[in-house]
């Protein structure tokens, strides 16, 4: 019986080993592209998150974007997020306060890291297409795939 190994000794060991059998839990990955226009101005924004689950989504995405105060509402009222447009539907309704429009374009997309409590976001204006990209694979493994099946692009 040597070669039986007791797991509560390493937790690393089996997860690692989990992992290579696609056990473990994975870490989620989103692309979110923002284009707003206001009062005569718009910009683009490409956002990508890594987070362990929904709500960690969501908490990077309103706080880097100074929304905290939107968020804890939403977690006061023991709402739950079902999906990433649950997501973008309630940072949509936040945005409304200010005077201007927005359209998103979103995806799941698979993180570069196994590491089930990675928290990640990072931004890129999309005119800078070298730097969204560059952000874009940076981040996720599947990234130019994704661009390459999706012809309206990020």
């Amino acid at each position: 019986m040597k070669h039986i190994k007791l797991y509560e000794e390493d937790e690393r060991e089996l997860l690692t080993q989990m992992q290579g059998l696609t056990l473990a839990p994975k870490p989620l990955g989103f692309w979110i592209s923002i284009a707003t226009y206001s009062e005569g101005d718009i910009s683009t924004t490409g956002v990508g998150i890594v987070a362990k689950d929904l709500g960690t989504a969501a908490e990077l995405l309103f706080n880097f974007f100074n929304m905290e105060d939107r968020f804890e509402e939403y977690q006061e009222n023991n709402r739950t997020w079902k999906d990433i447009g649950d997501i973008i539907a309630e940072f949509d309704e936040s945005l409304g306060d200010w005077n201007q429009t927005s359209t998103y374009k979103f995806w799941e997309l698979e993180p570069r890291t196994s590491d089930h409590n990675a928290e990640e976001i990072g931004e890129e204006d999309l005119m800078n297409p070298v730097g969204s990209f560059e952000l874009g694979r940076r981040m996720f493994k599947d990234f130019d795939s994704e661009l390459k099946r999706q012809p309206s692009g990020i």
